[in-house]
């Protein structure tokens, strides 16, 4: 897929999106085939003159020649997701960089989204895999997860699940959603968990990519939010704010400000892969921090909430919405049939 347009100052690319869907991931990482690689056979469905998975009746991927913001080819990706899946989905942001507030000129655009599917598909006897690739190429990459699989996950206090729920760039939000979160998810947030997740996240990135004499400033980052996510953490006992500033903001110590803010602004002008001299007085304050925060997620105690019976009667509740039916519903459409789809914030 080729990008065509210009770099905002924040990173965020806008502009014009041409291309051709380049196939997708499975959970594990590993490489799918394309969908315009399909053969005729799967392809032979027809429907409003797209053929199988986004082939047009010319030959050409049903999205090749879309000219406009890459959002809004993301909604048109959402609204495709719905209609060949038979799913609802609830909720679906912007993750990685660009939500985190520090993309380069040339990053990617990581969308995550949250389904659910009709109630007999849960009842089923035969299996159902809980999570959609959808799309994974130079721009999109674009993923999400069942709701059933996400409700297992809150109960564990999965912290990625918490950044998808308070992402700054909402593609398409629901009631459901919101209130599934703010009235039960939030309440199995566990400082420990996610404690342990950041100071994991933050340890694995410092030791892979930033121990050589040439490194890529856009790790720093990839280190520095995860602890001050766990500083965060251990102040405040609640989920962290997504975006990287917020959190300098709220968390940095101020004679590190400086250095940081001027850090970001060299990391958003580089490309992805560019490397620049390593910060040996930026890796003695990572090393100290990692120390620390090891030590104190190691001497806490279990906080998760072991009750399931909030989240499975949520579940049960979504699942009985007659006002929000699979067949022909249109995102964010709840009890009250309008359209609550939040615009992205860039």
């Amino acid at each position: 897929m080729k990008y065509k347009g210009r770099v905002k100052k924040d990173g965020i690319r806008e502009g014009r999106i041409k291309g051709r869907n380049q196939g997708g991931r499975n959970e594990g990482g590993q490489n799918q085939k394309g969908r315009n690689q399909r053969t005729e056979s799967e392809r032979a469905e027809s429907k409003d003159g797209i053929k199988g998975d986004g082939i047009k009746e010319d030959g050409m991927y049903g999205y090749r020649d879309y000219e406009g913001p890459v959002e809004g080819l993301v909604r048109e990706k959402l609204r495709e997701i719905e209609e060949r899946e038979n799913v609802r989905i609830l909720h679906a942001v912007e993750s990685g960089s660009r939500a985190w507030g520090f993309a380069s000129p040339d990053s990617d655009y990581d969308v995550r989204f949250i389904y659910v599917r009709d109630r007999d598909s849960y009842l089923s006897l035969r299996e159902r895999q809980d999570f959609l690739d959808w799309e994974l190429n130079e721009v999109l990459d674009i993923n999400g997860w069942d709701l059933k699989k996400v409700l297992q996950h809150f109960h564990k206090s999965n912290a990625t699940l918490f950044e998808w729920a308070n992402s700054p760039v909402v593609y398409d939000t629901t009631d459901q959603w919101r209130e599934l979160y703010e009235g039960t998810a939030k309440q199995y947030f566990s400082p420990k968990s996610a404690l342990y997740h950041y100071y994991g996240t933050a340890n694995k990135n410092y030791h892979e990519y930033l121990l050589g004499e040439m490194v890529r400033y856009k790790k720093y980052f990839y280190v520095l939010r995860p602890l001050l996510a766990c500083r965060w953490i251990e102040q405040r006992k609640c989920p962290p704010p997504v975006l990287f500033e917020q959190l300098a903001d709220a968390v940095l110590e101020e004679e590190l400000k400086k250095e940081v803010s001027e850090l970001l602004e060299k990391k958003m002008q580089m490309s992805e892969s560019e490397k620049a001299p390593r910060l040996d007085g930026l890796n003695r304050y990572i090393e100290r921090k990692l120390e620390y925060y090891k030590a104190l997620a190691g001497g806490m105690e279990d906080d998760r909430k072991p009750e399931w019976e909030p989240l499975e009667e949520k579940f049960r509740e979504l699942l009985e919405d007659k006002g929000a039916p699979l067949q022909g519903g249109r995102i964010g459409q709840g009890k009250t049939g309008t359209d609550n789809r939040k615009k992205s914030r860039k």
